[in-house]
């Protein structure tokens, strides 16, 4: 059933519309229409780009400190903190005694974790600048804690029954003082 409009109403007002409206012809509502579809596009766009570059660096944050945990716990670096660590359970004349036998391996342990700290040290500046909630990863604290411990201990140690190395170890000195002094020792307990 088709429903007729009565023409002869809008006759009267025909030329009152053409006055007043300007009606837009149809191509230029076309060309307005594909405008702001393609607005709306770019606009998701943005917003899907923005969270995947959230959702890649919340990745690349967490690969790197699974990295540097590796690199503190594996390989090089667990030997020199399992020789370190062997050092410093023995009396001082035990431990001045070893170090006189083998003072190339302590002071060779010694400069592989001043490494290792100065790579953890490079790792979180880079990728935890401004953590989203605002706390620095705890992922890490215990490892970097036991060097910053035993690092100093070591080098005193080192310094009389090696000559020289007090001058050799003063730049990783003053690396390990700002590394320790940016990131203080925690006071929690490994958990």
């Amino acid at each position: 059933m088709a429903i007729s409009f009565p023409v002869w109403f809008l006759e009267p007002w025909a030329n009152v519309i053409e006055e007043q409206v300007h009606l837009v012809p149809w191509s230029t509502l076309a060309q307005y229409l594909g405008v702001a579809a393609t607005i709306g596009v770019a606009v998701a766009l943005g917003i899907s780009g923005s969270k995947r570059r959230a959702l890649d660096e919340k990745r690349g944050r967490q690969q790197a400190m699974t990295d540097a945990h590796l690199r503190l716990t594996t390989g090089e670096v667990a030997r020199a903190r399992n020789e370190v660590g062997g050092l410093m359970a023995l009396s001082s004349a035990d431990a001045a005694e070893c170090i006189r036998r083998s003072s190339e391996k302590y002071i060779s342990a010694f400069y592989t974790l001043v490494w290792a700290l100065e790579s953890i040290d490079n790792s979180r500046r880079i990728w935890v600048v401004d953590p989203p909630d605002g706390k620095q990863s705890t992922f890490l604290t215990w490892n970097e804690d036991e060097l910053k411990r035993t690092l100093p201990q070591l080098r005193s140690m080192l310094v009389p029954l090696v000559p020289g190395f007090d001058d050799s170890s003063g730049e990783a000195e003053r690396s390990l003082t700002r590394i320790i002094t940016a990131y203080p020792i925690a006071t929690t307990t490994r958990e």
